[in-house]
């Protein structure tokens, strides 16, 4: 049986990563740890992001290697239910549009997309309060 897992949603593709490649083009050069740590804690976790493994994090760090960044942040921030997974899921809405580059980054990769009934929202929302 896979061990799958989930966390947040990353906004890896959609967010973080054309953050951090506009302020690499703005510097002419590469970014740096601290700017990931910025970008995610803010864009990710909307300012509180204690619960990373910064340190862990940073051994990691390889640079602009994006796939690895991406993979390091999922395996991060998974449930812990099944750590290390085997599949994982990330489900950031907006990484619609960046199928083909995250394709491109793991081919291997399968694609499931959820279509909701919008008028049904209302529903969800009320029984969960």
């Amino acid at each position: 049986m896979p061990k799958i897992s989930t966390g947040v949603e990353t906004h890896f593709y959609c967010r973080i990563r054309p953050y951090l490649e506009n302020l690499s083009e703005l510097r002419r050069g590469p970014v740096d740890f601290d700017d990931l740590k910025t970008a995610v804690t803010q864009i990710m976790f909307h300012g509180n992001a204690d619960k990373l493994d910064w340190n862990k994090l940073r051994k990691y760090w390889t640079g602009n290697d994006w796939t690895s960044i991406f993979k390091i942040l999922l395996a991060e921030t998974c449930l812990p239910c099944h750590k290390p997974p085997n599949i994982w899921i990330e489900k950031t809405p907006d990484h619609l549009l960046q199928i083909r580059q995250i394709h491109e980054e793991f081919q291997n990769s399968k694609f499931i997309i959820l279509y909701r009934d919008p008028r049904r929202i209302g529903d969800i929302v009320n029984s969960c309060v």
